[in-house]
């Protein structure tokens, strides 16, 4: 399979840049022993296409992306808001306006900018980088001696590079089920893929992708018209489903638990939180969160945008974090957010992907996006949903890759061409 580029506008160009550097940051920071400072070159690009729609005067292409806009504007406006009246260091609130505002730029230059060539070009992509992936992630179990969160295949070994790997794996096997149902897939390419990053799961320890895999996979078959794909769909991912977690807890027997409603339940709500002490853990950390906001306009509205956040920078570590690090609340987005912009953001920011999801069925229903993109965006709105809670993976580069699929069915409708059915074997 060929990536054949052909002409851009410089928009497009550093779009793609910008999606492709999650995948070269391993390359870069520890092949080539660049400084881990190279990661701010995707700030100077998103930079650069916030100049590109100043300068071009962008108009969004429809409704559903304008509304879309109004949600991003109102969120960052009520941070901006808040900001004002719980001024600490304007240094706390750029990072943490950077640490947030970046992905909701790329989103919007994705719908301006980004034609059907590119989208295909994307997706090509993601496919090669998959199999690349493999041999990388191989290497550095078999021979480096990496597992769980410090194997990332492409995506490197420092420690939550699975977070990376995790929202990867999610942009490709939903792609690659629905293209199957869609009849745009081999049933050969979808199984390999699956059976691929259902192994990759079991080294990088990666047990909400099995969860995460279930989801997909009904959500995939109640989006799509029926056939016997379908019941193909379902049985293999019941027996990949099964399996998995059986080789998962053979391989580390500490997270057997995970695989039992009964284990679940006591793990989510275990009294000492994630780490067993006395921190949080994914369900309580919403209200141990709203518990270190003693008034209603805090618990409303936050302690201010990028009061909360960190940094390796010594001048842009809050004081909220010097003093509550060990509650580990930067390893969930949701009580980040609701720290920083109380429930308020926290419903805000969530209706953001509400919105994208229902956005993508009004384009589907009246036929202004091919069916399958906005089949893949709903369901990786409804990921991101879970992604809230289950970490702070959306706030990584990572997704970059996400917001880049959530973006297309909002493309005007002449952008939203996507490779015809291909022949396949009868099934």
């Amino acid at each position: 399979m060929k990536i054949r580029f052909r002409r851009k506008s410089q928009p497009e160009w550093i779009v793609l840049f910008v999606l492709t550097m999650p995948f070269a940051f391993f390359a870069l920071i520890d092949v080539l022993r660049l400084p881990y400072s190279v990661k701010y070159m995707v700030d100077a690009a998103w930079m650069l296409l916030v100049l590109y729609m100043i300068r071009g005067s962008v108009v969004l292409p429809n409704v559903q992306a304008k509304r879309l806009a109004a949600i991003s504007a109102l969120f960052f406006g009520i941070g901006m808001f808040v900001y004002v009246f719980r001024f600490q260091s304007p240094f706390y609130y750029l990072w943490g306006f950077r640490n947030n505002v970046r992905f909701f730029v790329f989103f919007f230059a994705c719908v301006v900018f980004v034609k059907a060539h590119s989208a295909e070009q994307a997706f090509k992509l993601f496919d090669k980088m998959f199999w690349i992936n493999i041999p990388v992630l191989m290497y550095q179990y078999l021979v480096l001696g990496k597992e769980q969160d410090t194997l990332g295949g492409v995506f490197g070994v420092e420690k939550g590079c699975n977070g990376y790997l995790n929202v990867f794996l999610i942009i490709v096997v939903t792609g690659s089920i629905l293209r199957y149902l869609n009849g745009k897939e081999k049933l050969s390419s979808c199984f390999f893929k699956c059976a691929a990053a259902l192994v990759i799961t079991v080294f990088a320890e990666l047990k909400i992708f099995v969860v995460e895999l279930a989801l997909i996979a009904l959500l995939s078959v109640l989006m799509t018209r029926f056939s016997v794909r379908k019941v193909l769909v379902v049985l293999g991912t019941a027996v990949g489903v099964i399996l998995t977690g059986q080789l998962i807890a053979a391989r580390f027997p500490a997270f057997s638990d995970w695989f039992r409603i009964s284990g679940i339940l006591e793990i989510l709500s275990a009294y000492g939180g994630y780490t067993g002490t006395d921190d949080m853990n994914r369900l309580t950390a919403i209200p141990i969160s709203l518990s270190y906001l003693p008034t209603l306009g805090e618990k409303l509205f936050g302690l201010g945008l990028g009061n909360c956040d960190y940094s390796s920078f010594d001048f842009l570590v809050s004081p909220f974090y010097a003093a509550h690090q060990n509650l580990h609340y930067t390893w969930f987005s949701s009580a980040f957010l609701v720290l920083e912009t109380g429930l308020v953001g926290l419903v805000l920011y969530c209706l953001f992907f509400v919105w994208v999801y229902w956005g993508a069925t009004v384009r589907e229903k009246q036929g202004q996006a091919d069916p399958q993109i906005c089949q893949w965006a709903r369901i990786l709105a409804i990921m991101c949903l879970v992604l809230v809670i289950y970490n702070a993976s959306l706030r990584t580069e990572a997704a970059y890759m996400m917001y880049f699929v959530l973006a297309l069915p909002f493309l005007s409708k002449e952008k939203t061409a996507f490779p015809k059915r291909i022949e396949q074997e009868r099934i």
